[in-house]
């Protein structure tokens, strides 16, 4: 998701993408205090139940969300990724650009978690 459409800011990218991660964050029995409180909720999660042989956390991470935890809903269906790339400023006026996006999806929303987890964690 590297070339910006639509006159989207890369904050407003940031800011769209840091929206959807945390509103996709759910627990039936957890009401949250803050969002440093949901991150930190998934990142407990993702560590008790990931892979602990993979070192790499964005790895690790990516492949985790690619078996579609519970406690987050990020898309994984063809559509709902290129309808999202999209409204996130994405091109994807070429098949072959979006069977990058897709073929990239889970290991760019690890990196944005992260990314997001350390900035509430700072």
């Amino acid at each position: 998701m590297k070339a910006l459409q639509n006159n989207i800011s890369r904050k407003e990218q940031k800011e769209m993408i840091n929206a959807y991660i945390l509103e996709n964050i759910s627990d039936d029995h957890i009401i949250f205090g803050c969002d440093k409180d949901k991150v930190n909720f998934v990142w407990r999660c993702f560590e008790t139940q990931s892979n602990p042989h993979i070192t790499n956390h964005q790895q690790r991470l990516a492949y985790w969300f690619s078996g579609l935890p519970s406690c987050i809903n990020i898309a994984f269906n063809y559509c709902d990724i290129l309808e999202l790339a999209e409204k996130w400023g994405s091109d994807v006026s070429t098949e072959k650009k979006q069977d990058d996006i897709c073929a990239n999806w889970f290991n760019y929303m690890a990196c944005k978690f992260i990314q997001l987890r350390e900035k509430l964690n700072k």
